[in-house]
């Protein structure tokens, strides 16, 4: 059995309603033909963004429940989950349940969580260890917004797999992302960390929340940021630091920003003067 979902290059296929599967043996698939001899560059998205207004209109005005809610915005498959390419992007309070991840290596292959949650169920039995999630060579996995939750029981970031975090003012209030990963971290995971600005391209200085770990996190390595590879888009200076379970940057804008930021407050200040 299989479910199997391939969007073309610049289109986009939205699931705004759940989908569930509770068949062990099921292939899903994402932007993978049978026998993966085509893939598909197009979005994969599950979206809880119409989820209350559908729910209200179909209810006929009577109240929707938090928990009818939470229902309509899960997805759950009770097998792995391939990413062949493209995109998979969960948003808008969609959760979206597996029991392990893969993005094929050399794919391109980029899961984006924006506001959203990932969880991999942890099974162990004699034929079959779960909750493994493994982003290959030459793929990434992107962080917008705040309050997403990724859950594994491992994280494997390979060579070459980007972590990328799209960060934007509200990231200095909250959390952009919780790595729930009960088999603990290994010192690869933060190898290759891109920090972007999302939508407006400045930020100003101070100090973002990129992530925590929960306290189920068995293990947090020792992590030498000066080996790590973090690329920087429009900030020229920032460092990284663990504040208890937590993983801050603290960025310094680009001198252009503060020059023209200096250069408006001294013109607002011989306005004043002239007054």
């Amino acid at each position: 059995s299989q479910f199997r979902l391939m969007a073309a290059k610049g289109n986009t296929i939205e699931i705004q309603d759940s989908v569930y599967s509770n068949r062990r043996k099921i292939d899903v698939v994402f932007n993978g033909s049978y026998g993966e001899m085509e893939k598909g560059e197009g979005t994969i998205r599950f979206t809880g963004k119409y989820t209350e207004s559908v729910l209200q209109e179909l209810k006929d005005g009577c109240n929707v429940t938090a928990e009818e809610i939470v229902a309509s915005r899960t997805s759950e498959f009770a097998s792995e989950i391939k990413l062949m390419g493209g995109r998979l992007e969960l948003t808008d309070e969609a959760c979206l349940k597996g029991v392990g991840f893969n993005a094929a290596a050399g794919s391109g292959a980029v899961l984006s969580l924006q506001n959203a949650t990932f969880e991999n169920k942890f099974i162990n039995e004699s034929y079959l260890q779960t909750g493994i999630v493994t982003f290959n060579s030459g793929t990434t996995l992107e962080v917008a917004g705040i309050n997403n939750t990724l859950t594994a029981q491992t994280l494997n970031m390979e060579d070459n797999s980007i972590m990328k975090f799209m960060l934007s003012e509200d990231a200095a209030t909250s959390s952009m992302l919780t790595l729930d990963v009960a088999g603990g971290l290994t010192k690869d995971v933060f190898d290759n960390i891109i920090i972007e600005l999302s939508g407006v391209r400045t930020v100003g200085e101070g100090t973002y929340h990129l992530l925590s770990l929960s306290d189920s996190c068995s293990y947090i390595p020792d992590i030498d940021w000066d080996e790590a590879k973090i690329t920087l888009a429009g900030v020229t200076d920032a460092s990284l630091l663990w504040s208890g379970n937590d993983l801050m940057v603290i960025i310094v804008p680009e001198p252009a920003t503060a020059t023209l930021s200096l250069l408006a407050l001294s013109m607002l200040s011989a306005r004043r003067r002239r007054k």
